[in-house]
């Protein structure tokens, strides 16, 4: 059987309108200081500006020969591309190592029906994403369907060489769609995620800006005097203020969540949202390490719970943190419920094990470092609030009281579970075959109440470890017997494929 080879082909060329707007943003700083905020007489003035504009037209030729120059090409099983001016660099990923496919659509390209694709391997590092900038959606979903049909070439055992005559056919998963927001669920969702106070920051920093180009100090006097001459006054600006932080929050989750989907297929679960920017996550469903279930103190008290998947991604920080979680807003047993949908191959007991009472005696034990240096700074920068001290002190150990209640693990079967933190918890779940690596520590402490720490390592980008503290001694001796049989699970699956 044959796999039609896709032609070398340049990227749209929306990419270079992409690269010019990150251009206008690395440079409007600058552009900013040296013809609005500089004095021009200034002695090194012109010569900066000559070499900011010179930068500036060299950025944009390079923009156009990036553009001419860099071509990819998907070819037997593997993926092609070639980049650079001068020094040509020429990447290969094979295709088997592709383990999320994620799609981030600006604005910009919307019109065009235009994507940017990121292909996700399971390579750590620099070299973990493989990222085609601008390709129509026609080609985008191509290239997709190759991954999807050279998996399912794979896992049908067809793994002939190819000829040149043939054509890959493979019929496409059909998706399941599993959830979607109502009105009802982003309004709740734009006063639970605080979206609204986000206006608060927004307008320091552009009052802080305007500043830097225009006096606004009398401005600003006169406004804050008319605001204070009466109550109804002082009464009507809050009021406004709230409304408009309301309809601030309301327009910024409805351009988060607008959009938001939960859908999967067979092999893999896809995530889209975003109204405006669209952004979308299909990850394979054997590629999930692990899932999390998080809850913070308003969740818990409204029994709602985000789910995440614990997985590769090409991102980094509160990106990556978004694409790879479910709705962050979902009814508890609604996320169970989908956890299950989605990932049946994970399984969540709700009878876990508590820590032993002298588990409590070790947090308490511990030395409290935070609160020795807060208290530290406090008596030197102002003694005179030395009660805060105490209040931090009880808040301190209230937090160990709490983590020592909520905390909870269970070791069954091929799964580990640890339910961790206190006022903000969260509920850890993985399969043996995933923990690529497990660790058991002890300290001094530990050792005199017959508790350790145990440790699990998954492989994502970059690795993700967790560890639940203060187990007894006998639970760490059979964690450790139970990961020993993970080479039995490997080799049962490597036997059934």
């Amino acid at each position: 059987m044959m796999v039609t080879d896709m032609k070398q082909k340049r990227m749209h060329p929306l990419k270079m309108l992409d690269a010019l707007i990150g251009l206008i943003k690395d440079a409007f700083i600058p552009a900013l200081f040296l013809f609005v905020i500089a004095n021009p007489n200034g002695r090194f003035i012109p010569y900066l500006k000559l070499i900011f504009i010179a930068y500036l037209v060299i950025r944009l030729i390079g923009i156009v020969i990036g553009w001419l120059v860099t071509t990819y090409e998907i070819k037997d099983d593997a993926i092609y591309i070639s980049r650079g001016v001068f020094k040509k660099k020429n990447r290969t990923v094979p295709i088997e190592q592709v383990q999320n496919i994620q799609t981030k659509t600006p604005v910009y390209f919307k019109p065009f029906h235009v994507t940017s694709l990121t292909l996700v391997t399971s390579v750590s590092g620099d070299e973990a994403a493989l990222k085609i900038e601008a390709v129509k959606w026609e080609e985008k979903e191509r290239i997709e369907d190759r991954i999807l049909a050279f998996r399912q070439h794979e896992r049908d055992g067809q793994s002939e060489h190819t000829q040149e005559a043939e054509t890959f056919e493979t019929a496409v998963p059909k998706r399941m769609i599993h959830f979607r927001p109502t009105r009802k669920d982003l309004i709740k969702a734009s006063f639970l995620s605080l979206s609204f106070l986000a206006l608060i920051p927004i307008l320091a920093a552009v009052f802080e800006k305007a500043e830097d180009i225009f006096d606004l100090e009398g401005t600003l006097n006169n406004i804050y005097q008319f605001i204070t001459s009466s109550w109804y006054t002082v009464a009507l600006t809050i009021i406004i203020f709230i409304l408009i932080s309301i309809g601030f929050g309301l327009v910024r989750t409805f351009l988060k969540y607008g959009k938001f989907e939960i859908a999967s297929d067979a092999e893999r679960i896809y995530i889209k949202r975003g109204t405006l920017n669209e952004r979308t996550l299909s990850i394979r469903k054997d590629h999930v390490q692990a899932i999390e279930l998080i809850q913070n103190p308003i969740k818990k008290w409204l029994r709602l719970t985000e789910v995440k998947l614990v997985s590769a991604t090409s991102d980094e920080g509160e990106e990556a943190a978004e694409i790879n979680s479910l709705y962050p807003f979902l009814p508890t047993k609604r996320a169970y419920s989908l956890m299950e949908e989605l990932l049946p191959a994970f399984k969540l007991s709700h009878q876990m094990h508590r820590l032993p009472k002298r588990a409590l005696y070790m947090k308490f034990l511990r030395v409290p470092w935070i609160w020795l240096i807060l208290s530290g700074v406090l008596f030197w920068w102002k003694p005179s609030l030395w009660y805060l001290s105490i209040v931090l002190f009880i808040l301190t150990y209230m937090m160990r009281y709490f983590r020592y209640k909520n905390a909870r693990f269970l070791i069954h079967d091929e799964f580990v579970q640890f339910k961790m933190g206190g006022l903000w918890s969260s509920l850890y779940i993985t399969n043996r075959k995933k923990v690529i690596e497990v660790e058991v520590t002890q300290s001094y402490l530990q050792r005199k109440l017959n508790l350790t720490t145990i440790g699990i390592v998954n492989r994502t980008n970059p690795i993700n470890y967790e560890e639940m503290e203060d187990i007894p001694i006998s639970s760490a001796k059979h964690f450790l017997t139970w990961y020993h049989k993970r080479s039995d699970d490997i080799q049962l699956e490597q036997n059934e494929s």
